[in-house]
C-alpha cells in the first residue's frame, strides 16, 4: 500500500480519516463547521508547499501557517477566507492514531529505505513519542522493515522480522493490522521456506476470520504454500480460483499479481506456450491511456518466451520492461538479470556480463541482484 510521500506536515492535515482523530477550534465556544462537526479533508492537488484544500472549496487554496506541532498536535493559522467558516483564526488537529514518526517511517520503507526506517522508528521508540497508542504502529513497522531487509538478503533480519510480527500479533490482537500481519508473516514463512507455518496462518480455517481484503491475499500465499510443497497443479488451480473471485475493480493489484502467478505456473508445470498466449492475452486486456502499465504481465511475458526458447523475443520483452517498469524496483532487476540469461543462450557472453554487472550495482538488495554478482 503506498504512502503519501510528500511533506509530513500538509500530509499530516490532509490524510482524513487515515489521521484525523479529532478537529476542533480553540475557542470554546465556536463551533467546528455550520453542521456541528469536523469539516472533512481532502488530499491535496498538487498545491504549493503552505497551501491545503478543505473538500467543500476544492478550488480555493487556503494559505496556512503551521504555529505549533508535537507528537499527537498540530496547530495551523488559517487564511481569511475560511476564518468565517471555523469562527476561529487557529484550527487544531489531533493525532490519536497516527503520529508523525510513524508515518515518517511509512515514507521511508515505500522508497526502499529499509534501514531509515527502521532507525527512525526505533529512535522514535525511545523519545518522547513513546506511547501506549505509539507501540503497536512501532512495533508493526520494525517488522515489515525487517522484513525487507531480509528480502534484500541481511543476515539475521529475516529471524528478527519474524520476532516482531509474533510480538505484535501476541500483544495487539485487537489493532488494525493484525489480519495485515497475518498475511505478511505468511509471506516472510514462505520466503524461508517454512510451509507448515505459512499454512498455519493462511488454511481455510484461519481465512475464515480475516476481514477485508486479506482473506484474498492469504488465499494468494497459500497457493505459493503448494506450490512451496511441491504441488503445482494446485497451486495453480488455486490461482485460477482466486482469479475468478477477485474483484478487478476493487483490488486491480491483487488481481495483476495473481495474473502473473498462473503464467509462471503454467510455465512451471511444462505448459510454456499456453503462458505466452495467458501473457499475450494480459496484455492485450490492457486499454491504452496513461494508466499504469502491466508490468508483471511484460515480465511473464519474457519469462514464457525465455521457458519456450525463444530468447530472442524474451530479450525484447525484458528490455521493453527496463523501459517500462521504471517505478518497480522488483521488476526492474529481474528483467535485468534475466536479460543476462537472454544473451548467454544467444552465444553473446560479454552482453551478458555486462547486464549482471548492472543488475549486482544498482539491485544489490534484491535476490536478483545477488544472483548476478554470483555471475561475477
Amino acid at each position: 500500500m503506498k504512502r503519501d510521500g510528500t511533506n509530513h506536515r500538509m500530509t499530516a492535515f490532509a490524510m482524513g480519516a487515515w489521521a484525523v482523530l479529532a478537529v476542533a477550534p480553540l475557542a470554546p465556544a465556536a463551533a467546528v463547521a455550520p453542521t456541528g462537526r469536523a469539516a472533512p479533508v481532502a488530499p491535496p492537488r498538487a498545491a504549493p508547499k503552505d497551501q491545503i484544500f478543505l473538500r467543500e472549496a476544492p478550488e480555493k487554496p487556503l494559505e496556512v501557517e503551521v504555529l505549533k506541532e508535537t507528537a499527537t498536535v498540530v496547530e495551523f493559522k488559517l487564511g481569511p477566507n475560511v476564518q468565517r467558516r471555523y469562527n476561529n483564526e487557529v484550527l487544531r488537529v489531533v493525532f490519536g492514531d497516527t503520529p508523525p514518526a510513524w508515518r515518517e517511517a511509512l515514507r521511508l520503507l515505500d522508497d526502499g529505505k529499509s534501514e531509515e526506517a527502521l532507525a527512525k522508528i526505533e529512535a522514535a521508540a525511545g523519545s518522547k513519542v513513546r506511547a501506549s497508542w505509539f507501540e503497536p504502529h512501532s512495533l508493526y513497522a520494525k517488522a515489515l522493515a525487517q522484513h525487507a531487509l531480509a528480502r534484500g538478503g541481511k543476515a539475521g533480519a529475516a529471524e528478527q522480522a519474524e520476532a516482531a510480527y509474533l510480538s505484535y500479533r501476541q500483544k495487539f490482537k485487537d489493532h488494525k493490522f493484525y489480519d495485515e500481519s497475518a498475511v505478511r508473516l505468511a509471506e516472510l514463512y514462505v520466503e524461508q521456506k517454512k510451509a507448515d507455518k505459512a499454512e498455519a496462518l493462511v488454511d481455510p480455517s484461519a481465512r475464515a476470520k480475516l476481514r477485508g481484503k486479506w482473506p484474498g491475499e492469504a488465499s494468494f500465499v497459500m497457493a505459493n504454500v503448494f506450490r512451496l510443497k511441491g504441488n503445482r497443479l494446485r497451486a495453480l488451480a488455486d490461482f485460477e480460483q482466486l482469479l475468478k473471485n477477485t474483484n478487478k475493480k476493487e483490488n486491480p493489484e491483487l488481481v495483476e499479481r495473481t495474473r502473473f502467478e498462473i503464467g509462471i505456473s503454467l510455465i512451471e508445470n511444462g505448459k510454456a506456450a499456453e503462458a505466452v498466449k495467458h501473457f499475450q492475452s494480459c496484455l492485450a486486456e490492457t486499454p491504452k491511456g496513461p494508466q499504469k502499465p502491466p508490468i508483471w504481465a511484460q515480465v511473464g511475458l519474457g519469462e514464457a518466451f525465455l521457458a519456450s526458447g525463444q530468447s530472442k523475443a524474451a530479450l525484447l520483452a525484458f528490455v521493453e520492461v527496463s523501459v517500462l517498469g521504471f517505478e518497480n524496483r522488483s521488476a526492474q532487476a529481474r528483467a535485468w538479470y534475466r536479460a543476462g540469461e537472454c544473451w548467454e543462450k544467444l552465444g553473446k557472453p560479454d552482453e551478458a556480463k555486462k547486464r549482471f554487472a548492472h543488475c549486482a550495482a544498482n539491485y544489490p538488495d534484491t535476490e536478483w541482484g545477488r544472483l548476478s554478482k554470483a555471475k561475477g
